[in-house]
């Protein structure tokens, strides 16, 4: 299915000279190894940074740099091969910012950019042999089996590393998730942006692993899957859904239930996590539609829920001292339905004394 190439090439080869094998997407050069979507931010410290480019004047090794063929065909019919950077984009992008004098690494006492080295050290900075790892598919292999396997290939290759739930969602490009979640952005980015924010767009990929788990949810149909931890959802990451009415279905509404009840002018971006409203509301839609005999989406008591929201956005009902300190807190449908529950129980409550005080002044 695949074969691993082992070979080196010279820092000048990769990032030097009037055609490097690389450079950072920011300079919009056109390179044979491309960073693909999936791969994080750059997230380097400059001590990182520094750090590895005295491991190059010492001679010392650095891990491999692991590359992807891939073969796409140009206007005119012919074949081109490029390569995309599964590991090692950090590492490729220091060294192009050192050598192209952005930042200065510490020599004995002294500080020095590239440019203001002398010849012997900038030669051996030059002539570091990189290890590559150059990753070729069998032709017969479909672009989906290729994904497939790539995504594997780089959260191992990330397992010892801090990757977020965010990053290793946003890895998985091609799962039924992803692909849903890119329609989602699409068709309702303007609510997502009101009343959620920027899914996904900064370096921990934050908010993503909550809309993930609820999509996972509401396709499967199974609130099993009202989680964010990646680990857990993983095992069913690229089974197709088997209700996949259910997710625009549930947006349309939910997004709809926030217009009406949440007024004009600052909003606060709180409605879209697993552990308060959006969860509680993801786990009623879910649960009407595996047993329709259940109050239909939106409940009273999850609109009554937010308009108390609306008025202070830390209200938790006076029922959660019933809960324990773990379905207080914690993320997974057994806490979120056992606070859900509370919520309902508060909701009641408060209608009952709605209506004796009601009654009692009708007495008078």
């Amino acid at each position: 299915m695949l074969q691993n190439n082992y070979t080196t090439a010279t820092v000048l080869n990769i990032v030097g000279g009037e055609n490097p094998l690389f450079s950072p997407p920011k300079i919009k050069k056109e390179t044979p190894w491309k960073v693909p979507p999936h791969q994080r931010f750059d997230v380097w410290t400059l001590q990182q940074q520094k750090s590895l480019i005295d491991s190059l004047i010492q001679g010392y090794p650095i891990p491999a740099i692991v590359l992807v063929q891939r073969v796409t065909i140009s206007s005119s019919g012919r074949p081109c091969v490029c390569w995309d950077i599964e590991d090692g984009q950090q590492r490729l992008t220091t060294m192009y910012r050192y050598v192209h004098n952005v930042f200065q690494v510490t020599i004995g006492n002294e500080q020095f950019h590239y440019g203001e080295l002398p010849d012997s050290v900038r030669n051996k900075i030059l002539n570091f042999q990189v290890p590559l790892i150059q990753i070729v598919f069998d032709p017969a292999a479909t672009q989906d089996v290729q994904d497939s396997i790539i995504t594997d290939i780089f959260i191992r290759l990330q397992s010892g590393k801090p990757l977020s739930d965010g990053d290793k969602y946003y890895a998985s490009t091609n799962s039924p998730v992803m692909r849903t979640f890119s329609t989602i952005e699409e068709t309702h980015n303007a609510s997502l942006h009101r009343y959620i924010g920027k899914i996904g767009k900064n370096k921990t990929r934050s908010g993503l692993s909550d809309i993930c788990g609820a999509v996972m949810t509401l396709g499967h149909q199974n609130i099993i899957l009202l989680r964010r931890s990646f680990k857990e959802i993983l095992p069913f990451l690229n089974e197709p859904f088997t209700h996949t009415e259910n997710i625009e279905s549930f947006f349309q509404k939910y997004f709809e239930l926030l217009d009406r009840v949440v007024p004009n002018g600052k909003i606060h971006k709180i409605y879209g996590k697993i552990s308060g409203f959006f969860g509680y509301s993801v786990l009623e839609f879910t649960t009407h539609k595996i047993d329709t005999t259940r109050e239909s989406f939106p409940s009273p008591h999850l609109e009554w829920f937010l308009r108390k929201l609306v008025n202070d956005k830390d209200y938790i009902p006076t029922t959660f001292i019933s809960l324990t300190d773990a379905q207080r807190r914690n993320n997974g449908p057994e806490s979120i339905s056992a606070r859900l529950s509370a919520i309902k129980t508060a909701y009641t409550e408060e209608v009952q004394n709605t209506d004796d005080t009601e009654s009692d002044s009708d007495s008078d």
